[in-house]
């Protein structure tokens, strides 16, 4: 019982922190963004890549939400690893494509 609120709590914290980053307060947040000089952040358009990384980590903590609904299954752990690197995928690709200026 513990270990599953311990797990929700998690997904409680992700949650705040994809919201924190859609509305623009968290650009800290972004791994490599904050370490960019200000030459670099001027190349990427903030609010598309902001709304980007919020929406991913959103995705990303409601299938962490279906894997402790479905207790571990081996199906489910396929599903979310599959769909885990889909979404990094899909996300890199949509931040070179449509984030740059």
């Amino acid at each position: 019982m513990i270990s599953l609120i311990i797990k929700f709590l998690v997904v409680g914290c992700m949650v705040v922190v994809s919201v924190v980053i859609i509305l623009g307060h968290g650009d800290s947040l972004i791994a490599g963004f904050n370490t960019m000089n200000e030459n670099d952040k001027k190349k990427y358009n903030r609010n598309k890549l902001r709304i980007s990384v919020g929406l991913a980590l959103l995705i990303e903590s409601f299938m962490m939400t279906l894997l402790f609904i479905f207790k571990y299954s081996v199906v489910m752990q396929y599903i979310f690893a599959f769909f885990t690197i889909a979404l990094v995928l899909l996300l890199i690709i949509y931040i070179k494509m449509f984030c740059v200026k």
